[in-house]
């Protein structure tokens, strides 16, 4: 079939913030492209109605183009807006969540969007894929943009420090040489899954963990596991190392067991968070699969302004849902009467354990079970029977029906909702807004060069 090559003109960004444009009855989803770039482009496949353009010229760049600082700008997927100037990102972005939130009836205040400190070497986790194709060629880095999984071979990737980079690249060489497969999930044939790695930005603490497949045939040996390691420490000598093994059964429960091969068992990171007229310094152990907020300057702002907008005093008590390692009640902890955080994940409440220890907190309790059996518990009802102040910050999907009922039941006067995902947010706070009023509004970009955005939403009872 013969390539079809057209002129475009970009005039939208798609949920993943590639470049829009129309096309007879359809649409064409760019790669790497801008709002106002005219593009010569070539027509590679169709899913649905969107067909997928391949940029072979820039005829005409867009006001908003600048020159991508990442050779795999354009095909790796860790990142889609290098080629916009960040102070235009942002704009996008806070234009974006004025729209979303423009029928809203509730007249709220919105504050303007918070940049990133840096706009690049900001993430302090990311994790990359080993792939490998019928050739026999391997791969181990990101997954390329709308390719259905395939993995680019990442060389230097800019949104994480340099020797994130260093790592990659060395156990890519030491995959190539070793007689180890790639996981393949259609056949569960193969060993290696992903490689992530995490910093403590503050601390300079770093941690690489390599997970596997855990059938036994594919296991690594012995001097498969010790050359791994030579080869992290090599470059971080002082690194925390994991191996984790990825158990999955049809039929059952995923499953994962990790084990330490070389370092301690956390890494410790380290918030300033100034508020009321007093900076304080707050101690985090983060075990290998905890949650942990990905941009740590851009967090500490979040969680500053969240303490300003809502409004606290010491005879409080404030229930974080969903509170992962309860880094949210930590830092409210000093400014209220008591923090209760529930959170279903086992590892992430002995971490908030430690935390609270670790951070001389006499006034938290942390509830490990799922959100709404313990919120509808009598004995957890007896204990607290009230809350003035209810902090959620729920996964990507945001909140069932059943979850938003709890949470109306509590009958709080404040509602703090933190989101990763505004679209989710927005749905859940339509229904919310029928007992509460939205207050105020501020967006936070933690993900520079990509379309998403973190978002706060301060409600109080009608």
């Amino acid at each position: 079939m013969k390539e079809k090559i057209i002129d475009i003109e970009i005039e939208s960004y798609s949920k993943k913030g590639h470049g829009v444009a129309p096309y007879n009855t359809s649409k064409i989803e760019v790669v790497g492209s801008a709002i106002g770039d005219l593009l010569e482009i070539s027509l590679r496949g169709r899913k649905k109605r969107v067909h997928n353009g391949h940029i072979l010229s820039i005829k005409k760049p867009s006001s908003l183009r600048v020159i991508p600082k990442c050779k795999h700008s354009g095909v790796c997927g860790g990142c889609s807006w290098q080629q916009i100037d960040y102070s235009q990102q942002l704009k996008i972005k806070e234009s974006q969540i004025r729209d979303l939130y423009k029928d809203l009836e509730d007249e709220f205040t919105f504050l303007p969007i918070h940049p990133s400190k840096s706009h690049f070497a900001y993430r302090n986790k990311m994790e990359f894929s080993f792939s490998q194709d019928l050739k026999g060629n391997k791969y181990l880095g990101l997954i390329i943009a709308k390719s259905r999984g395939k993995v680019e071979n990442i060389e230097n990737c800019h949104l994480v420090n340099p020797w994130m980079s260093e790592v990659l690249c060395s156990i890519r060489d030491w995959f190539e040489k070793e007689d180890i497969q790639a996981f393949h999930a259609p056949s569960a044939k193969g060993t290696l899954r992903t490689l992530t790695m995490r910093e403590g930005m503050r601390t300079g603490e770093k941690m690489v963990m390599l997970t596997i497949s855990s059938t036994p045939e594919y296991a690594l040996s012995k001097e498969q596991l010790l050359s791994f390691q030579k080869q992290v420490l090599n470059i971080s000598p002082n690194a925390t190392v994991f191996l984790r093994i990825h158990q999955a059964i049809k039929g059952e429960v995923t499953k994962f067991y990790e084990m330490l091969l070389s370092g301690k068992e956390t890494l410790q990171e380290h918030l300033e968070i100034t508020a009321y007229d007093q900076r304080r310094k707050y101690i985090f152990e983060i075990s290998p699969t905890s949650f942990f907020q990905p941009n740590t300057f851009v967090a500490e702002k979040l969680f500053e302004s969240a303490l300003e907008i809502c409004e606290l005093n010491k005879d409080m008590t404030v229930f974080d849902l969903y509170s992962g390692t309860s880094t949210l009640g930590v830092v409210f902890s000093p400014f209220v009467k008591n923090v209760v955080s529930i959170e279903l994940n086992p590892y992430a409440t002995f971490d908030a354990n430690v935390n609270i220890e670790n951070n001389h907190i006499s006034n938290m309790e942390v509830i490990q079970g799922d959100v709404g059996k313990t919120l509808q518990d009598p004995s957890f009802q007896k204990k607290y029977p009230h809350a003035d102040l209810v902090i959620i910050d729920p996964p990507r999907t945001g909140l069932d029906q059943s979850a938003i009922q709890n949470i109306l039941d509590l009958d709080a006067k404040q509602l703090l909702y933190i989101s990763c995902n505004p679209n989710t947010q927005k749905k859940d706070l339509e229904t919310l807004c029928h007992i509460y009023k939205l207050s105020v509004m501020k967006p936070f970009d933690q993900f520079p060069h990509t379309p998403h955005v973190e978002n706060i939403a301060y409600l109080v009872k009608k």
